[in-house]
């Protein structure tokens, strides 16, 4: 389900429904619904409004070969379980034992830093493997989790990684982001969700 919600957002889905919905402002933008009756809103959707998806959806259609044939389109092997699986093929996920269900995520990996910072910092700092060199699948970025963690943390280092297709903003700025401030999110879950958005997913993911 959330797959398809991000390709019926490439569609602009929302916008089509939105533009079909009539009155409201930036007060009360749907205030052009609560004023109709059941018998308007039904009209409404069986009318215009089914029209304009049934539009929006024929932009959807099956991939096919020189012959004709339906095409299987390969994984975005950033989601894939398995990078290295031919292309078109991802991985079953395994998920343990019962056993280990009920133990919990503590008995597998132990209890979190309570200086949220100093544990997102030490994981990527201080392991053995913080200065190893990794490549990514999509991309081929190659890059390390030390580097990739003072990308978020040093201005220099950022600017020096922000290369080509490739921008890597401030934290500061993404906190003042409306929807960062709208869902009071904190500075840590910020770095964190900028660090698995970007190379790094290739380590946790593995």
């Amino acid at each position: 389900v959330a797959q398809k919600m991000i390709s019926l957002s490439d569609l602009g889905i929302l916008r089509v429904i939105a533009e079909c919905i009539p009155g409201g402002g930036a007060e009360d933008p749907l205030a052009g619904l609560q004023g109709m009756t059941a018998s308007t809103r039904a009209e409404l959707c069986h009318g215009m409004l089914a029209a304009k998806l049934a539009e929006s959806l024929e932009k959807v259609s099956a991939p096919r070969g020189k012959g004709g044939e339906f095409v299987e389109l390969p994984c975005n092997s950033k989601f894939s379980l398995n990078e290295s699986a031919p292309s078109g093929h991802s991985s079953e996920a395994v998920y343990g034992k019962l056993e280990e269900f009920h133990g919990g995520l503590i008995d597998r990996i132990g209890l979190p830093h309570v200086n949220l910072y100093k544990g997102l910092e030490d994981d990527h700092c201080g392991g053995k493997d913080a200065r190893y060199q990794f490549t990514t699948g999509n991309y081929k970025i190659q890059t390390t989790t030390l580097d990739e963690w003072k990308a978020l943390t040093d201005p220099e280092v950022r600017r020096k990684l922000s290369q080509g297709p490739r921008e890597i903003r401030d934290v500061e700025e993404l906190l003042r982001h409306p929807l960062a401030v709208k869902a009071q999110l904190l500075r840590e879950e910020i770095l964190a969700l900028q660090l698995y958005t970007g190379p790094m997913y290739y380590k946790y993911n593995a």
